[in-house]
């Protein structure tokens, strides 16, 4: 009796033992499998998008500065004032410049008699020689002495028209017609020769100055059309195309500065106004949009999973990201139509992991 009851319990021990094990043997199949939500990848053409900000700016700039250093006596301007070319805005201390010149015509005049007097001798010498009533040499001596003096006086006059060009050089006036955007000095400074310290800006051409991020620079090239809205001028629309791109960034923001040029209605525009350049173009090539979250990062490059469809695993691959949008990043490198991507749970798979796709 007692060993029927004994053989009874191991027999119900067996048979707990084994649906045990077929249990945990379907649970770890089930863990190894990892649910995931996918993506099934579209194609498209890529249309290269631009939104700045910028400013209106004069094409042509003036730094006016004297070629001269001296103490500002006079300032005959102001900012915002419009100016005509050759028209005077600023003089110096000229008494030194003055004093220069005196001196330079002096010298010219000694200089010039020396040769008037060198010159009556040589004719004298030439009337001895003929008579010969001097040696050739002592006429070769006359002719050397005048060679002489007539150098002297052409540099005098080299001097004497130097000391005047440095007193017109105390004088500041417009190379051209515009408007005075900047003074930086004040009357009773001493300014060095080459200190620029006038702006005249020349408003009858005007661009627009942007700053390109370098990660959108390779889809922006010199003479691409592009539309302008003024924020002061919420109605009018104006055409434009970038005329050039700086070939170096900005040590501080990393930015390429671009010039827009304004084809039509920049006499609308005020200099110092705010823009904004709008650019799009259509570059040919096929490229697809993801979710931010199917990107996974491997060695400081992006990668994605893809499913295999007929093995239900999964494969990292590396793909190139071109920019991201507000909810799509854009992927131009590395995805085939009709890939299924992994949009969910990237970060808790391994190469070649089983996965099973969560309904939508």
């Amino acid at each position: 009796m007692i060993r029927e009851q004994i053989a009874k319990l191991m027999g119900i021990a067996l048979a707990v033992s084994f649906f045990s094990g077929c249990s945990q043997s379907t649970e770890t199949a089930e863990e190894s499998t990892r649910p995931v939500r996918t993506e099934i990848v579209k194609l498209t053409q890529s249309n290269f998008e631009l939104d700045l900000s910028g400013e209106v700016q004069a094409r042509y700039v003036n730094n006016l500065s004297f070629q001269v250093t001296g103490k500002l006596t006079e300032r005959l301007v102001d900012v915002g004032q419009s100016v005509k070319k050759n028209q005077l805005l600023a003089k110096i201390d000229d008494r030194d410049y003055r004093l220069q010149l005196e001196q330079a015509k002096a010298k010219f005049n000694v200089t010039n008699a020396n040769y008037q007097r060198a010159e009556s001798e040589l004719e004298r010498f030439e009337q001895l020689l003929q008579q010969k009533l001097i040696s050739p040499s002592q006429h070769e001596t006359q002719l050397n002495l005048t060679r002489v003096a007539k150098a002297q006086q052409q540099e005098a006059q080299s001097a004497v028209n130097i000391a005047k060009n440095r007193m017109q050089y105390t004088e500041l006036h417009a190379s051209a017609a515009g408007v005075v955007t900047q003074i930086t000095a004040e009357v009773g400074m001493v300014l060095p020769a080459g200190q620029a310290f006038i702006e005249v800006a020349q408003p009858t051409q005007k661009e627009i100055a942007v700053e390109i991020p370098e990660s959108l620079l390779s889809g922006v090239k010199p003479n691409d059309k592009v539309s302008i809205s003024i924020w002061a001028l919420p109605k009018q629309m104006f055409s434009g195309h970038i005329r050039e791109i700086s070939p170096k960034a900005d040590n501080l923001t990393r930015t390429y500065l671009a010039k827009v040029a304004v084809d039509t209605g920049s006499e609308l525009m005020e200099l110092g106004m705010s823009a904004r350049i709008r650019f799009e173009k259509n570059t040919g090539q096929a490229v697809a949009h993801i979710p931010p979250t199917a990107i996974v990062i491997y060695d400081s490059q992006p990668h994605v999973w893809v499913v295999d469809m007929n093995t239900m695993l999964v494969e990292r691959r590396p793909v190139q990201v071109a920019e991201q949008l507000t909810k799509k990043i854009i992927v131009f490198s590395g995805l085939n139509a009709g890939d299924v991507v992994v949009t969910a749970g990237v970060h808790r798979l391994f190469e070649g992991q089983a996965v099973r796709l969560l309904a939508e």
